[in-house]
C-alpha cells in the first residue's frame, strides 16, 4: 500500500467514523475502528 492509498483510506475511514459518531451507530463505529487498526498495521 503506497502513501497516497494509505491517506485516501484513512480519510475514508475518518469520514465513516464521524458519520457513525453523529448517528450513535456503535456497530459501525466499532467496524471502522477495527479497519483503522488494520490500515495502520499494513502501512
Amino acid at each position: 500500500m503506497d502513501d497516497s492509498d494509505y491517506k485516501k483510506e484513512l480519510k475514508r475511514l475518518e469520514d465513516r467514523k464521524k458519520s457513525a459518531e453523529q448517528k450513535c451507530n456503535y456497530k459501525e463505529l466499532s467496524d471502522v475502528l477495527v479497519e483503522l487498526g488494520e490500515v495502520h498495521r499494513m502501512n
